[in-house]
């Protein structure tokens, strides 16, 4: 989910006209390429075609269970590249990096807890 290089969430890039689509790899995103857009973005997307209104929707990879700060920071960063006001990010980078650390302590804590699970468990063939 994350780009190697950078150690960042993927941000993608959808346009409603192609002229804007050539910008994508000069601002950090990568083409949507493969998928499914549904829902509100979707809506967004083809209403702007209707209307003939330039449109750049961006989305960050991120994990579905709980909000991502790093995805939102990766977005915001590519954002900033296309407007000229700047965003600072520095608190979400923050945030995503408390995240991590409590998902691997949770994942820590699972894992004692099913190892002590199988060690209690009775023995289906004892």
């Amino acid at each position: 989910m994350e780009n190697v290089e950078e150690g960042k969430p993927n941000v993608l890039a959808l346009a409603s006209e192609s002229r804007i689509e050539d910008m994508f790899k000069e601002i950090g995103a990568s083409p949507f390429e493969e998928g499914v857009l549904v829902g509100t973005y979707a809506k967004l997307l083809q209403h702007c075609i209707d209307l003939g209104q330039p449109n750049l929707t961006l989305l960050a990879e991120a994990y579905p269970q709980f909000p991502d700060p790093g995805a939102a920071a990766a977005a915001i960063e590519v954002l900033n590249k296309v407007l000229p006001i700047q965003v600072d990010v520095g608190n979400l980078i923050k945030q995503a990096d408390e995240v991590r650390l409590r998902m691997r302590q949770l994942m820590a804590r699972t894992q004692e807890n099913l190892k002590r699970m199988a060690e209690t468990a009775p023995s289906v063939y004892g």
